[in-house]
């Protein structure tokens, strides 16, 4: 963990992003913050996009059992003609 953040600070250093200890530490903390967060956010689109295809799945399921009671309310309803 040192090694990473001793490598960032002379990255800060050389590419003028960081002209004191204190800015190279900050803006470390930083950059560490953003990569937390767009991993957080990373698993959370992953979270809702296994929601979205499950709830796809149930819609599907609900459209079946929806035509499956359709035919059978259409075969009884035949059959009372017949009877």
């Amino acid at each position: 963990r040192y090694s990473v953040a001793v490598e960032k600070f002379a990255e800060y250093y050389e590419n003028h992003r960081a002209m004191t200890l204190q800015q190279a530490v900050n803006l470390f903390e930083t950059e560490k913050y953003r990569e937390q967060m767009l991993q957080q956010q990373a698993e959370i689109v992953n979270k809702l996009e296994n929601i979205e295809f499950m709830q796809a799945m149930q819609v599907e399921e609900l459209n079946r059992l929806d035509r499956k009671l359709s035919s059978l309310r259409r075969d009884v309803w035949g059959s009372e003609l017949i009877l």
